[in-house]
């Protein structure tokens, strides 16, 4: 995304007179096929879920869900300091549109969608749980938006997910339809 540097001597003028400007949501996506997608793009793919690896965790502060660290006497959140820790859910997943596949990296909430449960804690001592879920999930329809990175280590794309929804046969069809 652009930055902005401002010097000592800079300013700002709020609502300028006479000036408008356009303003675009970081959740704007463009819709498009997996063998389409490049680095950093913004996209929406929609697809198969086809490959379902099992839940990792970590402890987050429970006021930002952001990652905590453990000291001596506890955990400490950057933001909020002392916490007690909340476990949240990373789960990846290998997804196919037809075009390619990509394995797409899910985090808190969108975890949930994914597999369907109203919470993957409850899922992270319990393989038997998890193993029945992934069977009931397996070539789920979904439409992901998220942000395409790549991956060094592999040398390959991944998505990191912004939102998961159930895709919608009936428009799947109707575009089908329509191309």
């Amino acid at each position: 995304y652009m930055e902005l540097h401002m010097g000592n001597k800079g300013d700002w003028v709020i609502n300028p007179e006479g000036e408008s400007v356009e303003v675009k949501s970081f959740t704007e996506t463009e819709r498009k096929d997996i063998k389409d997608l490049k680095e950093n793009d913004n996209a929406t793919i929609v697809g198969t879920l086809v490959q379902v690896f099992e839940p990792r965790f970590y402890d987050s502060c429970p006021e930002c869900s952001k990652k905590v660290e453990y000291r001596d006497d506890g955990f400490y959140c950057a933001q909020h300091g002392k916490v007690e820790s909340k476990a949240q859910g990373v789960l990846n997943i290998v997804f196919d549109d037809g075009t390619e596949n990509i394995r797409v990296v899910c985090f808190r909430d969108n975890v949930n969608k994914v597999l369907d449960v109203e919470n993957v804690v409850d899922l992270k001592e319990n393989t038997e749980k998890f193993t029945e879920v992934q069977r009931k999930i397996a070539g789920k329809q979904l439409e992901i938006s998220g942000r395409v990175k790549k991956n060094d280590f592999f040398n390959r794309l991944e998505m990191t997910a912004n939102d998961v929804k159930d895709a919608n046969p009936k428009d799947l069809a109707g575009e089908i339809k329509e191309s």
